[in-house]
């Protein structure tokens, strides 16, 4: 008589397979395009030399005997500062919950990976949403969704035709910044298919190369002069609802907009767009390491949990540190509000709205 199966086998979970979501660290754009100003004060004034002082146009002609020579001078611009905000998030790992958690679970690494995306996130949001999508912080900008036509999932209309118009965004912002060529383009996956979907598009694509069935990236770059790399597609996205709602809600940073802009590293004669000024003041201790692939200004602090909030004790670790976006420059960028329709739930799904 043969044994049963279930006599000959109690079912446990795996130890070599486990099903985690992970998201290319890569994907977060917040520190590429407002790069990162390490700073030993919460706050600080910023000086700026005048633009227009430096450009105005003086007489050469000395004048009789030199009666009329044009005497220059620098003129300064009133003040910009940064005020860093405070920021913080942590996670607790508990020596007796990771006493019980099978292997493939990983509770130590799976704790520090959440804590350092919940980061991310958070500057991602912050950063790309909340003050480059901003059109009281970015003053440049227009919005498509006045003017259906233009938009570039509008497949049938004649002024869907986005090559001239971004050749002229950039060639306004290389005018405005001294030279300075747009280095980042971003957008979402979804809005970069509809402009290479675009006809208009493909008339020109195809003028610079036949080996792909839709126009590249360096083609579009070539035809548009930026700088080659700068169409950069943003794919990192986060959850809206919140844990009480249930239902997840996930969304993309940069909706259906597009972010033109030309962003510099921090120097002593800067005219980029700005930068994430970052106060580490006070961080000291214990240090985690970070998970690969992670640009963060602050490091991971670890330290004991003596049974305030554990029954036999455990290890917090904070993220902490302080914050300011700060746009210093904001001829140096140029943003499209609504390219594509975002509300078009049929072909987007919910990616794309706010």
């Amino acid at each position: 008589m043969s044994q049963l199966s279930s006599v000959l086998h109690v079912n446990v979970p795996l130890t070599d397979l486990a099903v985690a979501y992970r998201q290319d660290m890569s994907t977060f754009l917040w520190d590429q395009l407002l790069p990162i100003k390490m700073t030993d004060k919460r706050s600080n004034l910023i000086r700026g030399v005048n633009k227009a002082n430096l450009l105005r146009r003086h007489e050469l002609r000395a004048g009789n005997r030199g009666s009329a020579i044009s005497r220059v001078r620098f003129k300064m611009d009133p003040n910009q500062s940064y005020n860093c905000t405070d920021i913080a998030v942590e996670c607790l790992n508990d020596d007796r919950e990771e006493a019980e958690a099978d292997d493939i679970v990983q509770y130590v690494p799976e704790n520090l990976y959440h804590l350092v995306e919940a980061f991310q996130i958070g500057m991602e949001y912050y950063v790309v949403k909340d003050v480059l999508r901003n059109t009281s912080v970015i003053t440049g900008y227009e919005d498509l969704s006045l003017t259906p036509s233009r938009q570039y999932d509008n497949q049938g209309s004649p002024d869907n035709n986005p090559i001239p118009h971004w050749r002229q965004i950039c060639t306004k912002i290389k005018l405005q910044t001294g030279g300075g060529m747009v280095n980042k383009i971003v957008m979402s996956q979804f809005t970069w298919q509809k402009v290479q979907e675009a006809l208009n598009t493909l008339a020109l694509g195809r003028l610079e190369s036949y080996n792909s069935a839709y126009p590249l990236e360096r083609n579009i770059e070539n035809l548009i002069g930026c700088a080659p790399g700068a169409i950069t597609i943003s794919n990192a996205i986060y959850n809206k609802a919140t844990e009480d709602d249930g239902t997840p809600a996930y969304r993309t940073f940069i909706g259906p907009d597009i972010l033109f802009s030309y962003s510099t590293p921090p120097t002593t004669r800067a005219y980029g767009l700005g930068y994430v000024f970052a106060f580490a003041g006070g961080s000291s201790g214990p240090i985690a390491q970070l998970p690969e692939g992670v640009r963060s200004p602050f490091a991971v602090l670890s330290a004991p949990d003596l049974m305030q909030e554990t029954l036999t004790g455990g290890t917090k670790m904070r993220i902490v540190g302080g914050v300011d976006a700060n746009i210093l420059n904001a001829e140096a960028a140029y943003l499209v509000k609504n390219a594509i329709n975002g509300n078009d739930t049929a072909s987007y799904g919910d990616f794309l709205k706010d």
